[in-house]
């Protein structure tokens, strides 16, 4: 249908033969099998709604060469059909900070928002740094249990001797899957070894081949 090719087209990345079009649709395929979910409604119809709400169309005012006004407004109002908080612009890659200014905003209202009067945080920051990784991989992830690697092993050690220890955690890991495999659960997750950034305040493992 034209109107999602043309969603399709607006979301694409610039570049040749870089897989734009197929990344577009792995986009909006699954966008619209959540719209659905969520509203019991056709999600064409949502987003032919969403067009009609964007304002005068004969406003082409375009942003640099970021898209135009009502293309943005597009993205923004299908974002809030799907439910999320809201659909906010940003080009920080023109402007830098000042250009994710209305996003960080738009942030802090939704932590400060109702929804999150019963969010916690996954892990506490003083439980051990094994313990930590292993709450990743077990609840998040779904992995049965956790392997180290004999550097891995020294260095978490060495990383809490020196006052490390309540540094965050992130994982090192394929984009591809929560593990290797889309299909597999209960798997072993592996901590081949633990890097630190200091002055980010936070440790990551590599995980596996990473």
């Amino acid at each position: 249908m034209p109107i999602i090719e043309q969603l399709i087209n607006t979301l694409m990345m610039k570049g040749q033969n870089n897989g734009k079009m197929q990344m577009a649709v792995r986009i909006v395929a699954p966008a619209f099998e959540i719209i659905h979910l969520l509203t019991n409604q056709n999600p064409i119809q949502i987003l032919v709604d969403a067009i009609d709400n964007t304002g005068p169309q004969e406003d082409s005012t375009r942003i640099g060469s970021q898209g135009t006004v009502p293309e943005l407004a597009l993205v923004e109002q299908v974002a809030e059909a799907a439910e999320a908080h809201s659909g906010v612009a940003c080009n920080h890659w023109a402007m830098g900070g000042k250009g994710v200014i209305n996003l960080a905003k738009a942030l802090i209202a939704a932590c400060e928002g109702p929804s999150n009067k019963t969010f916690k945080f996954l892990y506490e920051l003083d439980q051990p740094l094994k313990a930590k990784i292993e709450k990743i991989a077990l609840e998040m992830y779904g992995a049965q249990g956790v392997s180290y690697s004999e550097e891995a092993k020294s260095q978490i050690a060495a990383y809490g001797k020196q006052g490390f220890g309540g540094f965050l955690i992130y994982m090192a890991k394929t984009h591809l899957s929560l593990s290797h495999d889309p299909k597999l659960k209960g798997f072993t997750f592996p901590i081949r070894m633990i890097k630190m950034s200091a002055g980010a305040g936070f440790l990551y493992s590599i995980v596996g081949e990473m």
